[in-house]
Protein backbone atom coordinates (compact mmCIF):
# COMPACT_ATOMS: atom_id res chain seq x y z
CA UNK A 1 0.00 0.00 0.00
CA UNK A 2 1.30 3.45 -0.89
CA UNK A 3 1.65 6.01 1.89
CA UNK A 4 -0.42 9.10 1.16
CA UNK A 5 0.58 12.45 2.62
CA UNK A 6 -2.14 14.86 3.60
CA UNK A 7 -1.84 18.60 3.99
CA UNK A 8 -0.51 19.16 7.50
CA UNK A 9 -2.68 20.92 10.04
CA UNK A 10 -3.96 22.92 11.60
CA UNK A 11 -6.97 23.22 9.34
CA UNK A 12 -9.05 26.30 10.12
CA UNK A 13 -12.85 26.25 10.12
CA UNK A 14 -14.47 29.53 9.07
CA UNK A 15 -18.21 29.96 9.65
CA UNK A 16 -19.60 32.92 7.75
CA UNK A 17 -23.19 34.16 8.10
CA UNK A 18 -24.86 34.42 4.69
CA UNK A 19 -27.59 36.74 5.94
CA UNK A 20 -31.31 36.40 6.45
CA UNK A 21 -32.69 32.88 6.55
CA UNK A 22 -30.08 31.59 4.12
CA UNK A 23 -27.85 30.35 6.94
CA UNK A 24 -24.09 29.97 7.06
CA UNK A 25 -21.16 29.02 4.89
CA UNK A 26 -18.75 26.43 6.35
CA UNK A 27 -15.25 26.44 4.92
CA UNK A 28 -12.22 24.53 6.05
CA UNK A 29 -9.08 26.39 5.00
CA UNK A 30 -5.92 24.33 4.59
CA UNK A 31 -2.45 25.87 5.01
CA UNK A 32 -1.74 25.37 1.29
CA UNK A 33 -4.68 27.62 0.38
CA UNK A 34 -7.14 24.88 -0.56
CA UNK A 35 -10.69 24.76 0.77
CA UNK A 36 -11.64 21.29 1.92
CA UNK A 37 -15.38 21.85 2.44
CA UNK A 38 -18.06 24.42 1.88
CA UNK A 39 -21.79 24.13 2.26
CA UNK A 40 -25.06 25.87 3.03
CA UNK A 41 -26.98 25.83 6.29
CA UNK A 42 -27.94 22.57 7.98
CA UNK A 43 -26.82 20.73 11.10
CA UNK A 44 -25.02 17.98 9.18
CA UNK A 45 -22.97 20.50 7.18
CA UNK A 46 -21.73 22.22 10.32
CA UNK A 47 -20.93 18.91 12.04
CA UNK A 48 -19.12 17.66 8.92
CA UNK A 49 -17.10 20.87 8.70
CA UNK A 50 -15.99 20.56 12.34
CA UNK A 51 -15.01 16.92 11.76
CA UNK A 52 -13.06 17.74 8.60
CA UNK A 53 -11.23 20.63 10.29
CA UNK A 54 -10.25 18.35 13.19
CA UNK A 55 -8.90 15.57 10.94
CA UNK A 56 -5.18 16.34 11.40
CA UNK A 57 -5.55 16.58 15.18
CA UNK A 58 -7.63 13.40 15.30
CA UNK A 59 -4.98 11.56 13.31
CA UNK A 60 -2.23 12.82 15.62
CA UNK A 61 -4.30 11.84 18.68
CA UNK A 62 -4.73 8.33 17.32
CA UNK A 63 -1.03 8.04 16.51
CA UNK A 64 0.06 8.97 20.02
CA UNK A 65 -2.71 6.85 21.56
CA UNK A 66 -1.40 3.89 19.58
CA UNK A 67 2.10 4.43 21.00
CA UNK A 68 0.80 4.78 24.57
CA UNK A 69 -1.34 1.65 24.30
CA UNK A 70 1.61 -0.30 22.87
CA UNK A 71 3.79 0.90 25.78
CA UNK A 72 1.20 -0.14 28.38
CA UNK A 73 0.43 -3.50 26.77
CA UNK A 74 4.15 -4.30 26.46
CA UNK A 75 4.31 -4.10 30.24
CA UNK A 76 1.29 -6.37 30.65
CA UNK A 77 2.25 -9.04 28.13
CA UNK A 78 1.85 -12.75 28.76
CA UNK A 79 4.98 -14.77 29.45
CA UNK A 80 4.99 -18.47 28.60
CA UNK A 81 1.24 -18.34 28.07
CA UNK A 82 0.63 -17.12 31.62
CA UNK A 83 -1.04 -13.80 32.36
CA UNK A 84 0.86 -11.18 34.29
CA UNK A 85 -0.44 -11.34 37.84
CA UNK A 86 1.75 -8.67 39.39
CA UNK A 87 3.64 -5.63 38.22
CA UNK A 88 6.43 -3.73 39.88
CA UNK A 89 5.58 -0.20 41.01
CA UNK A 90 7.79 1.31 38.30
CA UNK A 91 5.96 -0.75 35.65
CA UNK A 92 2.58 0.49 36.83
CA UNK A 93 3.88 4.07 36.85
CA UNK A 94 5.34 3.66 33.34
CA UNK A 95 2.06 2.28 31.96
CA UNK A 96 0.03 4.97 33.71
CA UNK A 97 2.33 7.74 32.45
CA UNK A 98 2.11 6.44 28.88
CA UNK A 99 -1.68 6.41 28.97
CA UNK A 100 -2.29 9.65 30.88
CA UNK A 101 0.11 11.56 28.63
CA UNK A 102 -2.08 10.93 25.61
CA UNK A 103 -5.43 11.51 27.31
CA UNK A 104 -5.44 15.33 27.08
CA UNK A 105 -4.59 15.27 23.36
CA UNK A 106 -7.34 12.74 22.66
CA UNK A 107 -9.89 14.80 24.65
CA UNK A 108 -8.96 17.98 22.76
CA UNK A 109 -9.16 16.26 19.37
CA UNK A 110 -12.60 14.85 20.14
CA UNK A 111 -13.90 18.22 21.37
CA UNK A 112 -12.59 19.94 18.23
CA UNK A 113 -14.20 17.31 15.99
CA UNK A 114 -17.53 17.85 17.76
CA UNK A 115 -17.24 21.64 17.47
CA UNK A 116 -17.01 22.12 21.23
CA UNK A 117 -14.80 24.65 23.00
CA UNK A 118 -11.48 23.29 24.30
Amino acid sequence: MTKTSHTPGPWLLRITPLGGKVGFSYKVDLPNGAVAFTSANDDASEANAHLIAAAPRLLRGLEIAELAIEEATDLMHYEDGQPVTALEGWEIERAYTALISVLAEVHQAIRQAKGEQP
